[in-house]
């Protein structure tokens, strides 16, 4: 083997090694099992996040209600969207289980 060979082998591992990590921790981790424990009336904002992590997006949904944050994931055999409505409050006013309609064949994620 050559120096340069010598060299390019371990950083392939290392990229290796990384990419497995993050396909481990993303948002394809997250089931219905994680979702069930999200109570709207009694979870707060900061147990969803302890129990669930960050959102991949968080909006004002409805004028009424405070946040609300959406975790996608990969559910049997299609993609899929958690939602968790926050009151003023900041305690879980409502949570909602729905297909991904904007994802598609060729619109990524």
């Amino acid at each position: 083997m050559n120096a340069f060979t010598r060299g390019l082998v371990p950083m392939l591992l290392m990229v290796l090694v990384a990419c497995a990590g993050c396909a481990m921790s993303g948002g394809g981790a997250l089931g219905t099992v994680d979702f069930s424990k999200v109570v709207p009336g009694k979870t707060t904002r900061d147990e969803v996040r302890a129990m669930l992590g960050a959102p991949a997006r968080a909006h004002q949904y409805r004028a009424e209600a405070g946040e609300t944050w959406e975790y996608p994931y990969y559910g049997n055999y299609e993609r899929r969207i958690f939602w968790v409505e926050f009151s003023a409050g900041k305690v879980v006013s409502r949570t909602d289980d729905t297909s991904d309609f904007y994802a598609g064949k060729y619109k990524g994620w």
